[in-house]
């Protein structure tokens, strides 16, 4: 686990060639040893909503790119559904308007 982040720290190296080096092969197992588990690892901690929302992806680090993008889009829904709410509150006239706001 210690080198699991391997995957998210540097690009995909090339695909040795038979007659590379032993380090050279070594260095490419260890990248794809690491993004296999960083990927499993984010599969079995999502919740079910957002992983089924994210493309499939091979690379660990545009997995990571994919879930950004979905989060950011579903802060923008958040926040205009927050807004709505906030315009369409009326308030009661018991106690301060602060804690009418936050009871909503």
């Amino acid at each position: 686990i210690l080198d699991l982040d391997l995957a998210l720290r540097e690009e995909r190296p090339e695909l040795p060639a038979v007659d590379n080096s032993h380090e050279v092969k070594d260095k490419y197992d260890k990248w794809e040893r690491a993004n296999r588990m960083c990927l499993m690892v984010m599969h079995r901690t999502m919740s079910e909503a957002i992983r089924g929302g994210v493309p499939e992806s091979e690379n660990a680090s545009q997995f990571l790119e994919f879930v950004k993008e979905k989060f950011v889009e579903s802060e923008k829904a958040d926040t205009g559904t927050q807004m709505t709410s906030l315009t369409n509150m009326h308030y009661n006239g018991n106690g301060n308007v602060r804690e009418h706001i936050i009871k909503m």
